[in-house]
């Protein structure tokens, strides 16, 4: 009988790229109240300009490795003992700013002053925008009664449990796991046998739910823990991966949990 549910949580719980999205969008608008800009415009080319400028940075492959995208070192601090965390707290700030004043640059506008103001409004901002799905807060309260609840989430940990800590979910759960923390990311099996090692459980006691099949489905499965696909989009799963149930939002886990749960489900 499951046990523990292990969650994701970019997409699972909560709206990541729309939130990023929402960010880069706010920002934005200062440049186009100031200087006639598109803010529209100005978002896909600070998006372009910082992928180049990460992809060129001095640990892309760990960033790759463990989940840290270009809009997370537009804001994170990075935080932490990994030396690659700390090669990335020292390049950050001006990754930042340059990549800012560079967008500017590509529309015609020469203000490094105001690309710096940018970097900053952009963290500011981004610490408003952890948007959730409507369901989740009410699932996990009711999960929580039942079940041990715990979290695998590729990323940098500052950046990862700050998306966790600022809507209040951090309450909801026994253990989080972020990959930047030990150096290993999803779908790699070690950060899987990690969190099992840490719940003191067996993997047929765990089920793992996320929106991402290769890192969530099959990177549990892998391990001998049930793989659970949330599928917003209503996307097709790729024919080498067989989730062993698909879900539209986390409400349909009340049906495939093995234990009755006593829940008003009128609240839903």
């Amino acid at each position: 009988m499951i046990s523990t549910l292990i969650f994701d949580l970019d997409e699972t719980l909560l709206y990541e790229e729309a939130s990023i999205q929402n960010t880069f969008e706010v920002t934005c608008k200062h440049v186009q109240e100031r200087y006639g800009i598109d803010c529209n415009v100005m978002a896909k080319t600070i998006r372009l300009t910082a992928r180049a400028r990460w992809r060129a940075g001095p640990v892309h492959d760990y960033c790759q490795s463990v989940g840290i995208s270009s809009p997370e070192g537009l804001a994170g601090t990075f935080r932490g003992h990994d030396p690659y965390l700390n090669i990335l707290y020292k390049w950050v700030p001006d990754f930042r700013r340059e990549s800012w004043i560079e967008a500017l640059g590509k529309n015609g506008i020469e203000d490094k002053e105001f690309g710096r103001d940018l970097a900053e409004i952009f963290i500011h901002e981004r610490r408003k925008h952890h948007i959730l799905f409507p369901e989740t807060e009410s699932v996990l309260r009711d999960l929580q009664g039942i079940y041990r609840l715990a979290m695998i989430t590729n990323g940098a940990p500052d950046v990862q449990l700050e998306k966790l800590n600022m809507p209040g979910l951090e309450r909801f759960f026994n253990l989080v796991v972020v990959s930047g923390q030990i150096g290993i990311g999803k779908p790699a099996p070690e950060i899987f046998t990690y969190t099992l090692n840490r719940l003191g459980i067996k993997p047929e006691k765990a089920m793992m739910t996320g929106d991402n099949t290769l890192n969530d489905v099959q990177g549990a499965q892998q391990c001998g823990i049930k793989g659970v696909w949330i599928n917003r989009t209503n996307a097709q799963c790729p024919a080498h991966i067989s989730p062993d149930a698909e879900i539209k939002n986390l409400k349909e886990l009340f049906s495939l949990v093995e234990q009755p749960f006593n829940v008003d489900r009128s609240a839903y």
